[in-house]
């Protein structure tokens, strides 16, 4: 696509939609080998799984056409969900603002993500260690800070109480 509007349109919706879809199947994917693409629990680690998988797929499809490198918007953008998140868990603790969250950052990802072609091979690794990271930490979950389940946060403070 020639027109840069076009082609944020394009691959934004494309993001949007993978990452409904994801959330539709959060319900019959629990565990196995999709369950590291499918938000698990609503921790602001897996809820980032909504950016990263579908950005990673809307830049390598739509990258043909412009020539640019979409990585930096996809590891920057997860990595800002995931702290973003988890303040706003933190101050409502709730997982629902962060769809909210979730729209705006894949809007600004997608539109204002730096172009890596001087550092290209640096964001492929980044992009692998990211795609391993969520591979070890679906199936082994850390407990604490952006990775632990704030319904569990919550439970463990009823019953202490």
């Amino acid at each position: 696509m020639k027109h840069p509007f076009g082609s944020f349109a394009v691959r934004y919706l494309t993001a949007l939609l993978l990452g409904l879809l994801l959330l539709l199947l959060h319900g019959p994917v629990q565990g196995g080998p999709f369950a590291v693409f499918v938000p698990q629990i609503p921790s602001p680690w897996e809820l980032s799984k909504l950016i990263f998988w579908p950005m990673l797929v809307a830049g390598a499809v739509y990258r043909r056409g412009e020539g640019g490198c979409r990585l930096p918007g996809t590891v920057l953008t997860s990595l800002a969900m995931v702290l973003v998140s988890w303040g706003v868990q933190a101050l409502s603790g709730a997982g629902l603002p962060c769809l909210a969250v979730w729209v705006v950052l894949a809007a600004a990802g997608t539109a204002f993500a730096p172009d890596c072609e001087r550092h290209r091979r640096a964001f492929a690794v980044l992009a692998a260690v990211l795609s391993g990271a969520y591979l070890l930490l679906t199936f082994w979950p850390l407990p604490w800070g952006p990775f632990a389940d704030p319904r569990g946060a919550a439970a463990l403070a009823a019953i202490v109480r």
